[in-house]
């Protein structure tokens, strides 16, 4: 007779169905009197049960290596575990001492496939043949380096993260171990450790903020890579053209900014990680500036040969460098007063508008960049004075809009088309519209005493009062015109 041996709980709880996990089962009595090492006994399962030899690590545990089977029959069948120390003649087992059989651990995908030799890149590891639940122990290995533990995301039950340690520049073989280490993951899958990119300059350094724009940036360790990614402070930017090692294109997209910002900008060969400086240089940034809006431009008549002092009046002008006369002026440098005022001299006009017989040309403005136009027009006019001039702004900055007629004034209420306001004073600005009653109409300006309303269909017929106001300004039209809506004739029945 021997003394009475219990197994209490065990670990590994799990392994491959190929076999070779070493198992411990803890519990009390695994070494007797009389006993050897040769007469302990492992068996996984009580019906198709195996028996394979076990080994004493002390009283208290016993540890055993899980033998293969050929197939997983059940993927949810649990063996329990018994242990013998007569040579397998009586075997003691608990519900607590239990073992399954799992698929062989596989790597499908990882994502990002390559990370900085600094290390610290968190990697999304996607697996197969394990429930990652139920596992504390899962290490990630990368070469030769010493294994790291991987991070379980909570109810995530297909993907690990491994977080990538400092190593030297190379492609080294992702795989992963569970129970010990004594399980390893079979498939193929490397990681490559690549250099940390960096930043020296860009081009622009600065731009507005209204429209998309593209950004050169400057500086080594650009890898063509599909994760290669741009930073604009925390505005990231996909749209990134590969040009060399030493130089990309980044698009960053439309900033509706009120005031100037300055975007430290990085970049990313997969997406996650972000450059430092270059070493011995400060943080590249780029400006993104609030779109200028020019209200008012004074006067709007300019003498074609040059000369003429332009005053723009708005809002965020500070950051306007060159004015810009017609698509085929030349540049002419602006001088700022305030964020609100800015003055700048006409050049002579270009041969282009003359050849082209062009009066009426597009005023542009510009940061240093490309040109935008402001909206507003102004006229070239042969021999015109200063003095002239002069009095024509005097003129459009006091006079209010005044309306002299309409037509048609009579109009059916079905009618969807323009109707001709005529008058004085019409500012051209892209702003200047009319309202029929507290409608806003679509609006074309013609002249400064003419302007065109697009009229919609309206439900109501009767005497509708219309008016305009000037783009840039609260001066509405010191009058109003009366226009009279009928019904559709298609509508009246004929008695």
């Amino acid at each position: 007779f021997i003394d009475t041996h219990e197994v209490s709980w065990n670990y590994p709880k799990f392994g491959s169905f190929r076999g070779g996990t070493n198992v411990r089962v803890y519990g009390v009595g695994f070494f007797v009197e009389g006993s050897t090492r040769n007469s302990i006994f492992c068996k996984f399962g009580s019906h198709h049960f195996q028996i394979v030899p076990g080994k004493i690590i002390s009283a208290e545990c016993v540890e055993c290596v899980s033998p293969r089977i050929n197939n997983i029959m059940n993927p949810d069948e649990v063996y329990e575990i018994g242990i013998s120390v007569n040579f397998g003649h009586d075997f003691v087992s608990s519900k607590n001492v239990t073992f399954s059989y799992t698929d062989h651990l596989n790597i499908v995908s990882i994502f990002p496939k390559l990370g900085t030799v600094d290390g610290g890149t968190p990697i999304k590891v996607y697996v197969q043949g394990l429930d990652l639940l139920v596992m504390d122990d899962v290490k990630c290995h990368f070469g030769n380096d010493l294994p790291v533990k991987a991070i379980i995301q909570g109810t995530e039950r297909d993907f690990i993260t491994c977080i990538s340690p400092r190593h030297h520049k190379g492609s080294v073989m992702l795989s992963l171990s569970v129970n010990n280490e004594n399980d390893m993951s079979r498939s193929v899958v490397y990681f490559d450790f690549v250099n940390s990119p960096g930043v020296n300059g860009i081009n622009p350094i600065s731009i507005f903020g209204a429209e998309e724009e593209k950004i050169s940036v400057y500086g080594r360790d650009f890898i063509d890579s599909s994760l290669l990614m741009c930073l604009f402070g925390n505005i990231p930017s996909i749209k990134v053209k590969f040009i060399s090692s030493k130089e990309i294109i980044c698009t960053i997209p439309e900033v509706d900014t009120h005031e100037i910002l300055n975007l430290k900008v990085k970049v990313s060969n997969n997406g996650i990680d972000f450059d430092l400086p270059i070493d011995g240089s400060n943080e590249t940034s780029l400006s993104v500036l609030p779109l200028p809006n020019v209200v008012a431009i004074h006067p709007s008549i300019i003498s074609r040969d040059g000369g003429t002092v332009v005053h723009l009046i708005g809002k965020n002008l500070e950051s306007v460098k060159y004015c810009r006369f017609g698509v085929f002026g030349e540049k002419s440098e602006v001088a700022i007063i305030n964020h609100t005022a800015s003055t700048c001299i006409v050049p002579r006009d270009s041969y282009e508008h003359v050849f082209r017989n062009e009066s009426r040309v597009m005023t542009y403005i510009s940061n240093g960049n490309d040109f935008i136009p402001v909206g507003i027009t102004v006229i070239y006019e042969d021999g015109v004075t200063p003095e002239q001039i002069y009095e024509s702004t005097l003129n459009e900055s006091l006079s209010r809009p005044v309306i002299t007629s309409i037509y048609p004034a009579h109009i059916f209420s079905d009618y969807q088309g323009y109707v001709t306001v005529s008058g004085s004073n019409f500012n051209n600005h892209r702003d200047t519209c009319c309202f029929l009653q507290d409608t806003r109409l679509v609006s074309r300006y013609i002249s400064s005493e003419k302007i065109m309303c697009k009229l919609t269909s309206f439900q109501s017929v009767g005497n509708w009062s219309l008016y305009t106001r000037n783009g840039g300004s609260s001066l509405v039209s010191s009058n109003q015109v009366s226009i009279e809506l009928m019904p559709d004739p298609s509508l009246i029945s004929i008695n």
